[in-house]
């Protein structure tokens, strides 16, 4: 990451030197891609294990679009740089180019090796208020898991995961909304609407699959817009448990 941060700044970072007029690595655009580089290596250093032999994992960019061909295009470059070409105009590096010493060839094909095993990950799922303005309500009662798909339907899909349907419960049983109960048998839990959840819209329908009975929860127009209106406290109240687990960790 130093070494392409200084590449980046127009100087060879083995000897000092500034690059000169001719030398592939004087170009423009191969400072904006070392640049580039240095950030995205920097990402995935901040990563548990972003960085690996030969590989790198990281969370995907909300700013940066389009990474999986930008990452593409730093392999292609980098490669062509390990083997003394100018990727931009296809021109052989002279005898005396920087880029021709050892060091850098070490280099660059330590960075292509790495970029040509990129693994991305998604963001936990975070959506604004002014995101959450655009769910689609329905007068007819809907599942949790019907309320998470039009809650993910309006987040980039790319970028982040989707809701969990247990954040949602669960916040629902803090609330006393939902009541945790038992089976006859002891060996099985399952939720049910609370006195006040009953009141406030929660259904428990009965329907059969694959001709045993069963039940699930629905939720009425009225409470759809409960849960949709709560969804900011309970990401903040996510957020703030997983900074307490990392702060327990350390």
């Amino acid at each position: 990451k130093e070494l392409l941060e200084i590449i980046a700044q127009g100087k060879d970072p083995y000897t000092g030197e500034a690059f000169k007029d001719g030398q592939i690595l004087k170009h423009e655009r191969a400072s904006k891609l070392c640049s580039y580089a240095a950030v995205f290596l920097g990402r995935a250093l901040d990563e548990r294990e972003g960085v690996r032999p030969n590989s790198l994992y990281v969370t995907r960019s909300a700013e940066y679009r389009n990474e999986d061909e930008t990452v593409k295009t730093m392999v292609i470059c980098f490669r062509a740089f390990q083997n003394g070409i100018n990727p931009f105009d296809k021109s052989h590096a002279a005898d005396d180019d920087p880029v021709k010493n050892d060091n850098f060839v070490r280099l660059f094909g330590f960075l292509a090796d790495s970029f040509e095993n990129v693994s991305f990950k998604k963001h936990t799922f975070y959506i604004t208020e002014e995101q959450l303005e655009g769910f689609e309500y329905s007068d007819e009662p809907l599942t949790l898991k019907d309320i998470k798909q039009r809650l993910d339907a309006l987040v980039d899909k790319d970028i982040f995961n989707g809701i969990s349907i247990v954040l949602i419960s669960n916040y629902l049983v803090g609330i006393q909304l939902l009541e945790e109960k038992t089976t006859a048998s002891g060996k099985d839990k399952y939720r049910d609407p609370s006195a006040m959840g009953a009141k406030l819209g929660i259904i428990k329908e009965k329907y059969e699959h694959d001709g045993y009975e069963n039940y699930r929860l629905k939720y009425n127009r009225r409470m759809q817009e409960f849960i949709v209106k709560n969804i900011p406290s309970m990401l903040e109240s996510r957020r703030k448990k997983a900074l307490d687990e990392e702060t327990e960790e350390e």
